[in-house]
């Protein structure tokens, strides 16, 4: 990436700054949804146990279930 091309928050207007913002509040949702999906269908296949999953996060379910493949 071309580092001329980076633009600090406090160098955008108000509106530049809101829509960034915006972006990365709907992208952040998004992924907590899916780590929330992926983590329910681990749970409900018996893939992770039901107490365990109840005292972990998880991301750290998830990290779990990758490395164990």
């Amino acid at each position: 990436m071309n580092e001329g091309n980076l633009i600090p928050l406090n160098k955008r207007t108000k509106s530049e700054q809101r829509e960034i913002t915006q972006k990365g509040g709907k992208a952040s949702g998004v992924a907590r949804g899916f780590r929330a999906a992926a983590f329910a269908y681990a749970v409900k296949g018996g893939r992770v146990p039901p107490l365990r999953a109840a005292r972990t996060s998880p991301l750290t379910v998830l990290i779990f279930l990758y490395e164990r493949g």
